[in-house]
């Protein structure tokens, strides 16, 4: 991992393992939200550049990055990684959320994911930029959202470790 952090590169040029993807834009909102899914089916949403969510083939939280931490699913839990550096190292400092902090993880995610589902059930955006042209990924999106609301924040199975 790179010892220093850049902005967002271009995601729709980029993310090639994101093999569909879209930049979209919700009416009223300056900043666009990049969405793709893996073949596996593995879906992620940029909210922007400082909050992205990482979701299975089931539509089950796996990771999310909320600036500055890293979060990765423990199956029951979440477990925060904060990076801490000095001059000569980058140290992985972890945490697993308490049971008042995951609630309020899991509230604040199905706030967004709302917010999103209801922008596009609504036809309140524009897409930008898709890959490949052909598809429906807007109504692909839709469906991935309102089964995320469903689970309630059901968070993956245990990230396998290196």
């Amino acid at each position: 991992m790179a010892r220093i952090e850049e902005d967002r590169e271009d995601l729709m040029r980029d993310a090639t393992a994101l093999v569909r993807r879209m930049e979209i834009q919700i009416d009223g909102q300056e900043e666009l939200i990049f969405i793709g899914y893996k073949r596996s089916g593995y879906l992620s949403i940029y909210l922007s550049q400082d909050l992205v969510y990482h979701f299975d083939d089931s539509c089950q939280l796996r990771r999310a990055f909320i600036k500055p931490f890293l979060y990765r699913s423990e199956g029951e839990s979440l477990t925060r990684l904060a990076r801490a550096r000095t001059e000569s190292t980058s140290e992985l400092h972890s945490a697993k959320l308490s049971d008042e902090e995951l609630v309020q993880f899991q509230l604040e995610m199905q706030n967004y994911i709302r917010t999103l589902q209801g922008a596009l059930s609504e036809g309140r955006f524009k897409v930008i930029k898709q890959i490949p042209d052909e598809g429906d990924l807007p109504k692909e999106l839709l469906s991935s959202l309102n089964i995320i609301l469903s689970l309630n924040g059901k968070l993956s199975s245990p990230l396998v470790k290196r």
